[in-house]
Parts: structure tokens; C-alpha cells; sequence
């Protein structure tokens, strides 16, 4: 049986240099989706892609360098998989548009590696580049979007919870901060002895904004992406996720 990238014991099936065969400068990337620890990423382009799977709720798990697949002249070792939480898995490469342009072989090597992908895992396979990436205002919010995971405030995330299940939705940012009612942080500086000596309140710390952007990744709401996020910005109790990549 065929390995598909996901097992426990797999390991990526290429080892990245720190500088890569166009000059770009590698990039590690933190774990969270990846079921490797410290993935090292080619190019920007892929940690833009790593962005959108990190913070698109229909991706449970990504592997890198999952499968190769036999083509006719050389074996190719794929970038991406992808294991949704229904269970399907597909797999993309990133590959930037010049590149492709440059080489007609891309585009051709792209349609044997559908078919074949397709034949031997029952999976589908894409390639993604600028023109799936780089969509304006989604980029934009999606990179503030993944700048909030991970922030360990269970408060916030119970309190904000709680109010999306009990007004009416949809609802503004501005809404849900108002009914949430969250006190900024404060943060305390210690003396020598370790007795707390003086607080500064954390105005600019938005609990609320933090909040929804955890539970817009989780797929516990979703939120208008074709905006730059501001107070108006819309949130809703749906299963439609409205970002998820084209793959």
C-alpha cells in the first residue's frame, strides 16, 4: 500500500538547503498544522500558502514533501499535502508564475501529476502560485489572522464563545467587543524580591479581535474576508468556510 504522507513515522522525503536553487532564502516555519517539527519552507511563496492552511479550518493536518510520484522521465517529490477535516486528502505545489511561464514543462509535468496523483491515491493535486496567494484584501487578513493563533487566552476565547451563541448573528467586531466586555491585559513589573512593584495596562491589547480570529480558524465562525478587518467587519455562525484554497 502506498504512502500517502501521513503516517506517523514519516518523515518529509527532501531535506531543504538554507538558500535554494532561484536564491531564495529558506524559511522555518512554526509546527502548528505540520505533523513535522520546524518545517523549512523554499520559498516566500510557500510560507504565503502555509498561511492560507494554517488558517483555513478545512485543513487539519499538512505534510511536506508527503509522496513521489513516478512520471515518465524523473520522479517528482510533491511540496504540500493537505488532509481535510472530512478526511480527503489532496496535494499542491507552489510554484511562482514566472517560473511557470519560463517553463512550459511545468504546465505539462502539472497534467501528469493530476492524472497520476489521482490514479495511484485518489487524490487530487494543484499547483498554486501569485494569482491564488496574493489576493487582496484576503492576503492582507489572512496574515493578520494567523498573527493572532496560539494566544492561550481561554478567557477571552470562553467569553467571546459565549456571546456569538447568544445575540444575533450576524454581528459587527465592534458588537461582539461590546457585548463581550473584556478588560485589557495588565501587565506587572516585579521588583528585585519578586513583590509586584507597578501594572501598565495593555489598551492596544484587543481580547475580543484575538478572540474571533482563534475561532475563525477553528471554523467556529466565519468572517468577511473582502474587507480589511476593521470594526465593522462581519462575523457569522456558519460551516461555509469562505477562504479555503483552491485544491
Amino acid at each position: 500500500m502506498l504512502r500517502n504522507g501521513f503516517e506517523h513515522d514519516h518523515d518529509p522525503l527532501m531535506r531543504i538547503a538554507h538558500v535554494v536553487a532561484e536564491g531564495a532564502i529558506a524559511s522555518t516555519f512554526p509546527q502548528m498544522k505540520f505533523t513535522t517539527a520546524m518545517p523549512k519552507l523554499k520559498r516566500p511563496l510557500a510560507v504565503e500558502a502555509a498561511i492560507h492552511f494554517m488558517t483555513d479550518p478545512s485543513v487539519s493536518k499538512v505534510s511536506l514533501y508527503p509522496i513521489e510520484v513516478p512520471l515518465d522521465r524523473k520522479p517528482h517529490i510533491v511540496e504540500f499535502g493537505l488532509l481535510r477535516t472530512d478526511g480527503r486528502i489532496s496535494y499542491v505545489d507552489v510554484i511562482p508564475l514566472l517560473l511557470q511561464q519560463e517553463f512550459g514543462w511545468i504546465g505539462r509535468r502539472t497534467k501528469q501529476l493530476k492524472a497520476e496523483v489521482a490514479r495511484l491515491y485518489g487524490a487530487s493535486y494543484a499547483v498554486l502560485d501569485e494569482r491564488d496567494l496574493w489576493i487582496e484584501p484576503r492576503r492582507a487578513n489572512l496574515r493578520t489572522m494567523f498573527s493572532h493563533l496560539g494566544s492561550d487566552d481561554a478567557v477571552a476565547l470562553g467569553a467571546v464563545r459565549d456571546v456569538i451563541h447568544h445575540i444575533p448573528m450576524p454581528a459587527t467586531i465592534a458588537e461582539v467587543r461590546s457585548a463581550a466586555g473584556l478588560e485589557p491585559f495588565d501587565f506587572v513589573y516585579f521588583d528585585n524580591h519578586g513583590h509586584p512593584a507597578t501594572r501598565e495596562r495593555l489598551e492596544n491589547v484587543d481580547r475580543t479581535f484575538t478572540a474571533l480570529m482563534e475561532l475563525a480558524a477553528n471554523g467556529e465562525v466565519d468572517i468577511d474576508l473582502s474587507h480589511k478587518f476593521n470594526n465593522r467587519t462581519t462575523v457569522w455562525l456558519s460551516g461555509v468556510h469562505v477562504h479555503e484554497t483552491r485544491v
